[in-house]
């Protein structure tokens, strides 16, 4: 099974296998040289080379430079959409909470989320973000329109129209985190959960 084949690793119970870890190195070595260099500047010898094997070996594992970095950037959307489950009454909080672990995944993942964001991107990384934007998307504006019908949030905006806003403002902050995070972000994660908070539910 190889990560070109889209399927996930399969770990047995004496943990992963060889190929579990080879794949794992690749990966690891393209985060590391993403925030070394270019995407443009990366090659198929560098992601061998430092995963410690040969560039047929690579191949079985992967087809191209292009998969590895689809590979990663699909994890990290994922990622970042698996935050939008944790979104449970009280929201405030709930929001609070979301945010400062979305800023800390672009602390980590920075350079992989800013070449996602360049115009070096094939179809399926293209594919990758639409459904991950219209997953959150929908998320969110649902849980904007259930707040308008239970009286808690005044009517403005049509939700999608709101959310897309909203996580165009993320976006931004997360990218602009990446680039020179916080020691501590305690006053970003403040001041972007007061802007939902404000957004949502005061009264235009």
């Amino acid at each position: 099974m190889t990560a070109q084949q889209g399927r996930a690793p399969t770990r047995g119970r004496r943990g992963p296998s060889k190929g579990d870890q080879r794949e794992a190195a690749i990966l690891e070595t393209a985060r590391r040289l993403l925030a070394e260099q270019p995407l443009s500047a990366i090659t198929v010898d560098q992601l061998a080379k430092g995963a410690g094997l040969s560039r047929s070996t690579f191949y079985f594992y992967f087809d191209s430079r292009d998969t590895v970095v689809y590979t990663l950037v699909a994890d990290s959307l994922a990622e970042l959409g698996e935050l939008m489950n944790d979104l449970t009454p009280p929201l405030p909080e709930a929001f609070h909470r979301a945010i400062a672990r979305y800023l800390d995944r672009w602390r980590h993942h920075g350079p992989l989320l800013r070449a996602f964001g360049s115009t070096e991107r094939d179809e399926r990384v293209e594919t990758a973000w639409a459904e991950a934007h219209t997953r959150i998307l929908t998320r969110l504006s649902a849980l904007i329109d259930a707040e308008r019908a239970a009286g808690r949030a005044p009517s403005g905006p049509p939700a999608p129209l709101l959310a897309d806003a909203l996580m165009a403002m993320m976006w931004r902050a997360g990218y602009e985190h990446s680039l020179a995070p916080d020691t501590d972000p305690t006053a970003k994660v403040d001041t972007l959960t007061a802007v939902f908070t404000r957004t949502i539910w005061c009264t235009p």
